[in-house]
C-alpha cells in the first residue's frame, strides 16, 4: 500500500494537469465563441447599415422622382396659364380690332351718302314723272 501512496501525488499532478488543460480548452472555446459572436454581431450591424443605406437611397430616389414630377406639373401649369393669357390677349386684340373696324365703317358711312336715300330720291323723281304723265 505504500506504493499506492507514492502514486497519489503523481495522479494528483496528472489530475491537475488534466484540469488545467480542460480549463485552457474551455477558455479557448470561450474566446472562440466570443469572437464568433462578435463576428455575427458585426455582420448583423453591417447588414442593417446596408439595408438602411439602401432604404435611404430608395427614399431619395422616390423624393427626386416626386420633385421632378411636381416640377414638370408646375411647368405644364405655367405653360397652360401662359397660353390662356396669350389667347385672352389675342381675343381682346381681335375685339379691339373689330370694334375699330366697325368705328371706321361708321365714319366711312357718315362721310359717303347712303344709297338708300338716293333710291328714295329716285323713287320720288319717278313718281313725279308718273304723275305728269
Amino acid at each position: 500500500e505504500s506504493g499506492n501512496y507514492r502514486e497519489v501525488p503523481k495522479l494528483e499532478k496528472q489530475l491537475l494537469n488534466v484540469k488545467d488543460k480542460q480549463a485552457k480548452l474551455e477558455e479557448r472555446e470561450k474566446k472562440e465563441r466570443e469572437k464568433l459572436e462578435s463576428r455575427v454581431e458585426d455582420a448583423k450591424k453591417k447588414a442593417l447599415e446596408r439595408a438602411e443605406k439602401l432604404k435611404k437611397k430608395e427614399e431619395e430616389a422616390k423624393r427626386k422622382e416626386e420633385d421632378a414630377k411636381a416640377k414638370k406639373e408646375k411647368k405644364e401649369e405655367e405653360l397652360r396659364q401662359r397660353e390662356e393669357r396669350e389667347a385672352k390677349r389675342a381675343s381682346e386684340k381681335e375685339k379691339e380690332s373689330n370694334s375699330k373696324a366697325e368705328a371706321d365703317a361708321d365714319h366711312k358711312d357718315e362721310a359717303t351718302p347712303k344709297p338708300k336715300k338716293a333710291r328714295k330720291e329716285t323713287a320720288v323723281v319717278d313718281d313725279k314723272a308718273k304723275v305728269k304723265q
